[in-house]
């Protein structure tokens, strides 16, 4: 559309006056409620609460929250939002330290104090009780505050649609209890049934039960952390339940980091009843992404889809560490990087890395709790492409827990141009499987094909892999037996030098591995490589001369 000079000067007078209609509302802890408007820096409201509810506060205004001027001076009590904006012009809360917008940081690690005179810091007092943040309405952005020892940190209702949580932190949050204890409550953020928000820069640590728990579509969580390293020893129970956990559909968690750290006590006792779950989906969860995020030390999966109607999601580039590498406590750990469970079906896990893990991928259903009852098998059809899977116990685990009917089987599940390397078994068969396969891959230093006490028979087919410096090459379709020669292993670098007998060896295969780990079309040379990386001359120039290693 093409504006005359008339309508142009309209437009922009219209835009302006939109404009400076915005008003700037104060709150701070020296201030009083009852001061008229609350709009003079120099006489503020004194809560956040009378601030969040006043009719005063409209669509396109700001209030402003100063910090404490010490660290002993924190607000109290529950906040409940009910003043909401518009699409053009939502309403801000934002936490400030001297002069708004200072838009105060603090570049928070795990075990520091929180700073109440940096950035408004909420206290409730008692972990077990309290929402701080009840958020009830629309177009709400709220930024740069604290909350500790409520229940719940922050809730968005169904009426809370479209809204920013930008710098929060939540510490302490929810009562620690006896194995089960999930019923204790302690939600970091919450939303339920509530849809096309934002979580940005957010951290969470010790919600006792949820980190970031998400009903609802559209929803994007970014660059937030989620931590736990508490433990009741006396209770048998230790904080975090569900990292970040989301039932709905067409979400979005990228950049996002979780890790559990507990003391030995866990590692000791192998019968610990806890272990925690980390970016996932259940329930009715479909066309979800989880790109570019980090797990730590998860037992029940640092990435996980389960229930029957958690389908068609993607992982991307997603990393899972394991105890082994990080706490080196590898024999009792039993930590998960991928975890496929009570009937997920067609979901897709590219490019995603394992490290460390005594568990890179496992499948496994439980009748028990009840999720996915409906599914007629365990896992069905979820597909890992270019995956690298490092210093594994074992790297696919067709797990025993509750097996109790012969058709709650695992099945065609596709491992495809994956890279595996240092295991002790490629995989143990403990549950009815059928119809799972490997095309492409490769296989280095891997003791065993089949864990010795695997007590089911393995049906798994292997097409067009490499196998090295392990147990004899099974039989399949082009398997073939010689060294990848990887460009660095030691250092984690698992391109092809030149010679490679994996360079164009390959076969075609699905539509998801049509591009390399690099992002590289397939084939570069005349038919597909083996492994995650296709062979490109400038990978190995400085390699030429060396020989084969077989």
């Amino acid at each position: 559309m093409k504006y005359t000079p008339i309508l142009l000067i309209l437009f922009v007078s219209l835009a302006i006056s939109s404009f400076a209609q915005a008003t700037e509302f104060y709150v701070a802890l020296n201030g009083d409620d009852a001061n008229n408007n609350g709009t003079s820096i120099s006489s503020p409201w004194k809560t956040l609460a009378f601030a969040a509810s006043s009719p005063l506060v409209q669509p396109g205004d700001i209030v402003y929250v100063q910090a404490g001027a010490s660290d002993s001076d924190v607000y109290t009590g529950n906040v409940v939002f009910t003043q909401g904006g518009t699409s053009n012009n939502p309403v801000i809360f934002e936490g400030y330290t001297n002069v708004p917008p200072d838009n105060p940081t603090l570049d928070y690690h795990l075990n520091d104090p929180l700073q109440a005179r940096v950035m408004p810091l909420f206290d409730g007092g008692n972990r077990a009780e309290g929402v701080a943040f009840d958020i009830q309405a629309p177009y709400i952005t709220i930024r740069n505050f604290q909350i500790t020892k409520y229940a719940v940190a922050a809730y968005l209702s169904a009426e809370a649609h479209h809204c920013i949580l930008e710098n929060i932190i939540a510490v302490t949050l929810g009562q620690l209890g006896p194995p089960g204890g999930y019923e204790y409550s302690g939600q970091g953020i919450t939303l339920k049934n509530s849809s096309f928000n934002l979580i940005k820069n957010c951290v969470i640590v010790n919600a006792n039960a949820e980190g970031i728990s998400i009903v609802g579509n559209n929803n994007t969580v970014e660059k937030t952390r989620v931590y736990s390293n508490e433990v009741d020893e006396a209770a048998g129970a230790d904080g975090t339940d569900y990292y970040i956990v989301v039932s709905g559909n067409n979400n979005i968690i990228r950049g996002c980091t979780i890790e559990r750290i507990v003391p030995d006590i866990v590692y000791n006792d192998p019968s610990y009843p806890h272990n925690g779950h980390g970016i996932g989906f259940k329930e009715a969860a479909e066309n979800n992404l989880v790109e570019d995020c980090v797990a730590k030390n998860l037992d029940g999966g640092g990435f996980y889809v389960r229930w029957g109607n958690a389908r068609n999601n993607i992982f991307r580039r997603c990393l899972a560490y394991g105890a082994g590498v990080t706490y080196q406590h590898f024999t009792n750990s039993d930590t998960t990087g991928f975890l496929c469970r009570n009937g997920a079906e067609n979901n897709l896990f590219e490019s995603c890395t394992a490290v460390g893990c005594d568990n890179a991928v496992r499948f496994l259903r439980s009748e028990s709790e009840g999720d996915g009852d409906d599914s007629k098998y365990a896992a069905v059809n979820n597909t890992f492409v270019n995956g690298l899977f490092i210093d594994s116990k074992t790297v696919i685990d067709f797990n025993q827990y509750e097996v109790t009917r012969p058709h709650d089987a695992i099945v065609n599940n596709s491992f495809v141009n994956c890279t595996i390397y240092k295991a002790k078994n490629l995989i143990a068969s403990n549950r009815p499987n059928q119809g799972n396969r490997m095309i492409n891959c490769i296989v280095s230093d891997v003791k065993h094909l089949k864990d010795p006490t695997s007590s089911v028979q393995l049906n798994f087919s292997f097409e067009s892999n490499c196998f090295f410096n392990g147990f004899t090459a099974p039989g399949g379709n082009q398997n073939i037996r010689g060294n990848p020669l990887f460009v660095n292993a030691a250092k984690n670098d698992f391109h092809l030098r030149f010679g490679s007998p994996c360079i164009d060896t390959g076969q075609t295969s699905i539509a998801e591995a049509e591009h390399d780990r690099d992002g590289e079309q397939r084939p570069v040379g005349s038919a597909w490589d083996m492994g995650a990386f296709e062979y490109k001359k400038n990978n190995s120039i400085l390699f030429l001369t060396l020989p084969a290693i077989l």
